[in-house]
């Protein structure tokens, strides 16, 4: 989706589809240390998405429950994952994996980072 953005061309029906067949996931973290501006972020997008008819899966690695029932009081289904506590590489790779896991268990046609 960086391509888009960049040149311009990236349409607000772009964002939002209009069949009620698309799985989307919405990778972001929220914590007590790191903020919700992110989570908060994506549950607007994700309401337009759900009001559109699709199905909408959370994917995160907060362990406080108040941002995991938030997104699940919004109607949308949360999966958490762990955080590998090595260096930052590994780190990556590791939620990356899970991410992708997670992903493919559900179907999903577009996956969302934000980060």
């Amino acid at each position: 989706m960086i391509g888009p953005w960049l040149n311009g061309s990236l349409r607000r029906t772009d964002l939002f589809p209009q069949t009620n067949e698309v799985n989307i996931a919405i990778r972001t973290d929220a914590t007590s240390v790191i903020g919700s501006g992110h989570l908060m972020r994506c549950l607007a997008i994700t309401d337009e998405w759900k009001n559109r008819g699709a199905s909408v899966l959370f994917i995160t690695v907060s362990e406080e429950q108040k941002w995991i029932d938030l997104i699940r009081g919004g109607g949308f289904t949360c999966e958490t994952i762990e955080s590998a506590p090595a260096n930052v590489v590994s780190q990556t790779y590791s939620t990356c994996n899970k991410t992708h896991i997670r992903s493919q268990r559900y179907g999903i046609d577009w996956l969302a980072i934000s980060c």
